[in-house]
């Protein structure tokens, strides 16, 4: 037990930095997310407006 104590003690990053680098990646990979729906939905949007307007009747 002691020896885990210290090995932690020694070797391990302290929480809060754990925190802030997760909380960065978090941060991070949302913004990812964000675009990549935007894109998602502009690439929906123009395909829908394309179909439709070729194959308007």
């Amino acid at each position: 037990m002691a020896y885990h104590y210290q090995f932690l003690k020694e070797y391990s990053m302290p929480n809060r930095a754990i925190r802030v680098y997760e909380a960065d990646t978090v941060s991070s990979l949302s913004v990812e997310v964000v675009t990549l729906s935007r894109q998602l939905d502009n690439w929906r949007a123009n395909t829908i407006h394309t179909l439709y307007q070729e194959y308007k009747l």
